[in-house]
């Protein structure tokens, strides 16, 4: 079972990584449209099931002025997640890999 105080917290970091790397790629933000980023996040789950099996992933980023497709690599995934640790510990001893989430006795949820 995943850890459900933590989850929206570490989902946001990934979005805010994933988006970043938009921006580097097409100088567009998808933050700066709600319609965009709400469909990001949703294609969050998937892309980390992929990376869990060791596929990269390509997320949609469309809004009514631009498209673009970001592909992660599952290698990018664990540096988004281990950058996200490093920034901060969670509070009830949660961190996310892309392989899964971690608790303080290293079992997966």
């Amino acid at each position: 079972m995943w850890p459900r105080l933590n989850v929206k917290a570490w989902k946001d970091r990934l979005l805010d990584a994933i988006s970043d790397r938009c921006v580097r790629l097409c100088r567009r933000d998808p933050r700066d449209s709600a319609e965009a980023e709400q469909a990001l996040f949703e294609q969050l789950d998937e892309a980390l099931d992929r990376a869990r099996a060791g596929q990269r992933s390509s997320l949609c980023v469309r809004t009514a002025h631009w498209f673009q497709d970001v592909v992660q690599q599952p290698e990018e995934f664990e540096a988004h997640c281990a950058r996200a640790r490093a920034s901060r510990a969670s509070p009830c001893g949660t961190s996310p890999t892309a392989s899964g989430w971690r608790n303080r006795r290293g079992r997966c949820g």
